[in-house]
């Protein structure tokens, strides 16, 4: 029992270090970018979307000098 104690409590302060990583590293993004945009296509991510989703989001950086950021599923 003391075991999954220790475990438990193992992974609660793991928890604990990511959120704070992923907190920091939020904030030191959000201070050096500012705005990011996110170019996603549709659910079925079949080729046309995923294609088209990837060159949008290169044509969009390369043409405004924004962040954009593609999310395929």
């Amino acid at each position: 029992m003391a075991s999954l104690l220790d475990f438990n409590l193992h992974l609660i302060q793991q928890m604990d270090d990511l959120h704070l990583f992923l907190t920091n590293a939020r904030k030191a993004f959000d201070d050096a970018v500012g705005s990011v945009t996110i170019v996603m296509g549709n659910e079925a991510s079949d080729m046309d979307s995923v294609v088209t989703s990837i060159l949008y989001a290169d044509l969009c950086s390369h043409t405004t000098g924004g962040i954009f950021v593609r999310i395929l599923s």
